[in-house]
């Protein structure tokens, strides 16, 4: 049964708000975690060529063992890291989620608003969700925060993030229980 938007209750309007809200938030939530990722590839990259390339000039050079050792160690600790960390595949599983992410608000933004439809989004949205990785709550509030920017919603009303967890955010949850107004929308 389709409701048109003359038949709505607030409480509707407000879910479907609420809905689009997070949605919203996860596209930002998931950019965040691929630029990141994208950022550690790069910088195993560069530590990985730059050390080749000393260890190459080094080795021309007939310099001392150690050092050549030594840039191989680096060479090898960061291939590693890249490896362990799976910086590549997490590229890949966060822009695909923020991708699907998009696609869901746009769903949402050409749909029509009815109950049926409000169903129908969230449940795209879980389906969504099963796949996410664990997320960092930090960083999901900063990305709330971001949402909120976007849509116009004074700075007052905004969680508060302390600079050391804006730091950390990336890497671990700083703090997080001292988190405040998360769930503002």
């Amino acid at each position: 049964m389709r409701h048109n938007k003359t038949d709505m209750s607030p409480t509707l309007d407000q879910r479907w708000h609420d809905l689009l809200f997070a949605v919203r938030k996860s596209v930002r939530y998931h950019e965040r975690r691929q630029r990141f990722f994208l950022s550690c590839n790069r910088f195993v990259s560069f530590v990985t060529a730059a050390s080749g390339t000393s260890a190459v000039v080094t080795l021309l050079n007939d310099a001392d063992k150690t050092i050549v050792m030594a840039i191989a160690l680096l060479i090898t600790l960061a291939g590693l890291m890249d490896l362990v960390f799976g910086t590549a595949r997490r590229i890949s599983e966060h822009g695909n989620l923020a991708r699907e992410f998009v696609a869901l608000e746009r769903r949402m933004v050409l749909a029509e608003e009815s109950s049926g439809t409000l169903r129908e989004l969230t449940a795209a949205r879980l389906e969504i969700e099963e796949r996410e990785p664990p997320i960092l709550r930090v960083l999901n509030v900063l990305s709330h925060n971001d949402v909120m920017r976007a849509m116009g919603h004074p700075q007052s009303n905004w969680a508060r993030v302390t600079p050391w967890q804006r730091r950390f955010a990336p890497f671990f949850d700083f703090r997080a229980d001292r988190l405040t107004g998360e769930l503002t929308t």
